[in-house]
């Protein structure tokens, strides 16, 4: 069985027959909701029943929104929130990478290194690292 791309499936119907409409405005706005909380709870996610009874969507509506306005999984939409917060504050925080990973959800600093590296093709370390010596660059500059 192939497996149909959201487009598809916008135009031929779902996989169990029933036609995927766009999301109403009242609909595209519980899913930035959903984003926000999301982001607020990087520690402790919510599940996708959670957070679509929070937002008021049914789970399908809510994925399918996710896939519509950001171009990813609610997982995906996840992880990036993930990195882009542990890419935060390695820059502007001395905080110990393990306390970061706890912070934002990762079990393991591993994780996090792995996770980081992926994304951003360096460690977290090493952007630490870049970060603080971009930031005494005007420093020296002046002195």
């Amino acid at each position: 069985m192939q497996i149909a791309s959201v487009k598809e499936l916008n135009v031929l119907g779902s996989e169990d027959g029933e036609a995927l409409r766009p999301l109403t405005v009242r609909e595209r706005d519980a899913v930035r909701r959903a984003g926000l909380l999301i982001e607020q709870n990087l520690s402790e996610p919510l599940s996708l029943g959670e957070l679509a009874e929070m937002v008021g969507l049914s789970q399908r509506r809510l994925t399918q929104g996710f896939r519509e306005q950001f171009g990813t999984t609610i997982f995906g939409y996840l992880r990036e929130s993930r990195l882009r917060t542990a890419r935060r504050l390695l820059g502007e925080t001395e905080m110990p990478l393990k306390q970061i990973a706890y912070l934002i959800g990762y079990g393991h600093a591993n994780n996090l290194i792995a996770a980081y590296r992926d994304r951003f093709g360096v460690s977290p370390r090493r952007h630490a690292r870049l970060s603080a010596l971009k930031a005494m660059e005007p420093a020296r500059l002046s002195a």
